[in-house]
Parts: structure tokens; C-alpha cells; sequence
């Protein structure tokens, strides 16, 4: 028997989801369909059959395309919270729907960096210590807490909503005025506080103790608040060591099930200078790296399809522990 499934539009990974699936032992079992509101012949173009999906409300154009190509499975790596509070229209049509939640209330949850470090604390998890911010006293109140708490760390901000690192900043005191300028996410504590109280409408931000230790990025294929598989990136200067066995895998396992995460989805944690362990963030996504996994053996999207449609499907780790350095693959050029 074979599937149709669609990859609906995705941050920066849509064109490796499907070449991962496409070189996959699942293969044969699947008639793969791309969708972007934009045409992207880098990664339609890759699909089996692909089409361009409507700039707003894309939900009911999906949900036809669906029906009348007989689409079996859609996995969204964007917008996962609109789709998220149409899951009943999907589930009805016997559609299985991977957002990397299984409820909008999960998608708030860890899309709201405070009310997330709030959870994370209740469960006694070891999340970086955080205080929010709405407004310009509230800003200057936590900065004036992280200092007394961790008075031999910089401080650092980063808006309680985002994606990517938009908006986050190192802030430190003796930095030069120049340095934003030349460091693209550090800047001196005064700038920060100037700029900040000049916005017409405060943004809200967390303000948190900056952690100098190792970064580490896992990816992770879960299914309804189980871990299927996990990969995890330690982030060095110029390349990345991957390994199938983290340091922080039963970290990540008590977030999957705490917040039933369900999809292919990226939790990010940073060491302090004692080498402890503290959670970032997690992103209901697929990270941007996510395939650099793959050297290892590793499918983390064929892990997750084949659990989905319970299809045969064989791990193979060929190589457990590897180092890369970044890739970039050119499309075309002009």
C-alpha cells in the first residue's frame, strides 16, 4: 500500500524533510506533496507533486487539497498553531496531523518562554533561571535581580515570543559602544535599556543570567509524549559534534512527556560555568540542523513517518559519534 502524505510549509529544513524521506527505506510506500506560499523550486521542486498554498487562512485550501488527493498524513513545520486548533477537521477526515503538539494548550505553553520557564520550575526542572519583562520598570527590575543573583554573569534578553535568536542580546557593562556592531547579539547594558525604553509598545522580554558553557541542540522524533529517536548537537566554533547519546537525553524525555510533544521537534540547553545542564527553549520544529544527523545513519523523519503509518522501517547507526561543520548547498546560480 502507498501513502500520500504532504509536507506543508516549513522554516529552513522543508527540503531536507523530503529528501531524508526520499532516500529512506520508506521510499516505496510514499507519494511525498510539498506546499509553500512561495514559489521555492528548491524545494517544491524536489516533491513528488507540489503547489503553492494561499498566502492567509491556509487551512481550508489544505484541508480540500487533502480530501481530493486522498493525503493520508500532514506534517507542518510552520504556523503548527493554527493547525494545532484545527486538528478536529484533519482527525474527522481520518488525517493524521503532526504539529509537534498534540493540543494548543502545549503549543502556547512552550511558545510562551515565560509561562514556560514557569512549568519547567513547577516540575523541578533544571530550566535557566528568568524573570519577565512587559515593560520598561519590569526590565530594569529584573536586571537588577539577575545582577544580585548571579552577580559574576552577564546579564542577557530575549523576547518571551520569537524564533530563531531574534532579539536576543548578551548585555554587558563594560563592553564599548561599538560592540553591537561588530558582535551580532552582544551590546553594551546601557544601549539595550535606552533602545528599549524608547519603543512606542514595550515588547515583552526575559531577562536571564548568560550561561558561558557548551550549547547543545537536540532533535528529537516523538510521538504523543514519547521519545522515538534523538540526536543531540553539541554546538563548537566552526562545526558541531553529533551523537545518538546525549548528555541531556533524560532532560529532553521529561519534557516530551510533560508537555505531550508529538512531531519532529528541537530542544535546545546550555551548560553554566560549573558544566550543569540548563533548558533553553524547546521549538514545536524542526530545527534548521537537524539533518546534520544523518552521517550517523540516523532518519529522524523517517523515524517518525514510519511510527505514524506503521510502516516497516529498520534503524541502522552506522556512525554513533561525528563532527560537521555547517552545510550549505547551492540551488542554482545566476
Amino acid at each position: 500500500m502507498k501513502y500520500n502524505i504532504l509536507i506543508a510549509e516549513s522554516y529552513s529544513c522543508q527540503r531536507d524533510l523530503i529528501l531524508n524521506l526520499i532516500e529512506s527505506s520508506l521510499r516505496p510506500y510514499l507519494k511525498i506533496y510539498a506546499c509553500h506560499r512561495q514559489w521555492r523550486s528548491d524545494i517544491l521542486d524536489v516533491a513528488d507533486e507540489s503547489f503553492l498554498a494561499p498566502q492567509h487562512d491556509p487551512i481550508p485550501f489544505i484541508l480540500k487539497f487533502c480530501l481530493e488527493h486522498e493525503i493520508s498524513l500532514v506534517f507542518c513545520g510552520k504556523n503548527t498553531s493554527i493547525f494545532e486548533q484545527q486538528r478536529a477537521l484533519f482527525e474527522q477526515q481520518g488525517i493524521i496531523l503532526i504539529t509537534g503538539a498534540t493540543r494548543p494548550e502545549s503549543i502556547e505553553q512552550i511558545s510562551n518562554k515565560a509561562l514556560f520557564t514557569e512549568m519547567c520550575e513547577q516540575q523541578h526542572l533544571p530550566v535557566t533561571p528568568a524573570v519577565a519583562a512587559y515593560n520598561y520598570a519590569e526590565l530594569q527590575h529584573g536586571i537588577a535581580e539577575m545582577q544580585q543573583r548571579f552577580p559574576e554573569q552577564d546579564v542577557c534578553v530575549k523576547p518571551i515570543y520569537g524564533v530563531y535568536a531574534e532579539g536576543f542580546f548578551c548585555l554587558k557593562q563594560d563592553a564599548e559602544l561599538f560592540t553591537q556592531y561588530k558582535y551580532p547579539f552582544v551590546t553594551t547594558l546601557r544601549q539595550f535599556c535606552e533602545a528599549y525604553a524608547a519603543l512606542a509598545v514595550p515588547i515583552p522580554y526575559l531577562v536571564m543570567p548568560f550561561l558561558a558553557g557548551e550549547e547543545c541542540s537536540v532533535d528529537i522524533a516523538c510521538s504523543q509524549g514519547q521519545v522515538l529517536a534523538h540526536a543531540t548537537r553539541i554546538k563548537r566554533t566552526g562545526y558541531q559534534d553529533i551523537t545518538v547519546d546525549g548528555p541531556c537525553d533524560d532532560i529532553c524525555q521529561r519534557l516530551v512527556t510533560l508537555f505531550q510533544l508529538d512531531g519532529l521537534i528541537n530542544i535546545q540547553l546550555k551548560q553554566n560555568d560549573q558544566q550543569q545542564w540548563f533548558i533553553l527553549e524547546i521549538n514545536s520544529r524542526p530545527a534548521g540542523g537537524f539533518a546534520y544527523s544523518r552521517p550517523t545513519g540516523l532518519n529522524l523523519i523517517a523515524e517518525l513517518i514510519s511510527h505514524k503509518l506503521n510502516l516497516p522501517f529498520q534503524r541502522q547507526i552506522d556512525q554513533p559519534n561525528i563532527s560537521v561543520r555547517p552545510i550549505t548547498t547551492v540551488i542554482e546560480g545566476k
